[in-house]
């Protein structure tokens, strides 16, 4: 029998199904990319710039996100010590919850944006084609997305210590 706390199940049930709406946009995008014919109407130029938009808005996500969720948890003067998620009250949970979303919503835009990306860079060349510095770029986007997505995968132990910081 799983003895999970249903509140915190819910919260990683929220920030799973926002990995694998990622991950759900990146099988379509590489199916819709196999085996086409090049776009002579698309400029690859044109399109490259938008692979260091992607990669510039990332690292903004990443920064304000993290400054955010921080904030909005109050880790730096709340003196709320929990032993367990049983003693969380449900305001604590929900602001940690708010603030997960919105750190998870603003490293979600700039992959979602990558991997439109991707999509016009691979419409301009026919294929995915992993020699260009911008498709290099972009996959570095996308490791990076789904590196912190689970590095900030909410455990019993991380909203208890979310909590418990001065």
């Amino acid at each position: 029998m799983n003895n999970k706390n249903p509140a915190i199940l819910s919260v990683q049930i929220i920030h799973g199904s926002l990995i694998m709406g990622v991950f759900t946009f990146l099988g379509v995008i590489f199916f819709l990319s196999q085996n086409n014919t090049p776009n002579t109407e698309i400029d690859i130029s044109q399109t490259e710039m938008f692979a260091y938009i992607s990669a510039a808005m990332l690292l903004i996500g990443i920064a304000v996100g993290q400054l955010l969720f921080v904030k909005m948890t109050g880790t730096k003067n709340n003196s709320f010590t929990a032993d367990s998620a049983d003693e969380l009250n449900p305001i604590q949970l929900s602001k940690y919850t708010t603030a997960m979303i919105i750190r998870d919503a603003l490293l979600e835009g700039p992959t979602l944006f990558s991997l439109v990306t991707l999509f016009l860079i691979s419409g301009a060349t026919g294929t995915i084609d992993t020699n260009l510095l911008p498709v290099q770029i972009i996959l570095s986007n996308i490791s990076v997305y789904f590196f912190l997505m689970l590095l900030y995968f909410p455990t019993e132990a991380k909203i208890n210590k979310a909590f418990s910081e001065l």
